[in-house]
């Protein structure tokens, strides 16, 4: 079996995680609503869920004839997060480099300048300003939109290979078992 399909399925879905940067630059939450970022950050993660389960049923109807197993649909999901997770992580690279190349330093000063407004100590203060100046990097970031990736993939292949199953039994089987006729001896 190849993976042409998970390959581009996880293309698509790479593509859309770019699309969703676009987004949020557009609107604004890479430079004046860096507050709300995490959150928004939070809701992208529902179209990797929906996408991997329409790639997963696409799958199963194309190339399994509507009938898979778990372990089928779980080795789809797992391909389809692991294609995904090296086209986001290129595509945040190319975000990065080529639409918003200041995206890390408006970062940077936004939590330095939250850091410096809080009333702890200073050496708490330059602890979490050294941890920002390191997480803020492409790399670490790159890393962390893959890692993120593959553990939404992996939730929700596993979700969906418990559910995606159809029901495989014949036609006779199912009329059968869902009207309940008491037999008549006669």
């Amino acid at each position: 079996m190849t993976f042409n399909s998970e390959i581009k399925s996880g293309i698509a879905l790479g593509i859309v995680y770019f699309l969703w940067l676009l987004m949020e630059n557009f609107l604004g939450f890479h430079s004046n609503r860096l507050d709300y970022l995490p959150f928004i950050f939070w809701l992208y993660s529902i179209i990797p869920a929906v996408g991997i389960n329409w790639a997963m049923k696409a799958k199963r109807d194309r190339y399994y004839h509507g009938k898979i197993n778990s372990f089928q649909a779980l080795k789809t999901g797992l391909s389809i997060s692991f294609f995904m997770a090296l086209v986001s992580s290129l595509m945040k690279f190319i975000y990065v480099f080529l639409v918003n190349p200041l995206y890390y330093d408006t970062r940077i000063a936004h939590d330095r300048t939250m850091i410096e407004d809080l009333e702890i100590a200073t050496p708490d203060k330059e602890n979490m300003i050294s941890k920002i100046m390191t997480e803020n990097t492409l790399g670490y970031s790159m890393l962390e939109t893959a890692t993120f990736i593959l553990v939404i993939g992996v939730l929700i292949s596993v979700t969906a290979a418990v559910l995606i199953k159809k029901d495989i039994r014949k036609d006779g089987e199912k009329s059968n078992q869902n009207s309940f006729k008491p037999k008549v001896e006669s």
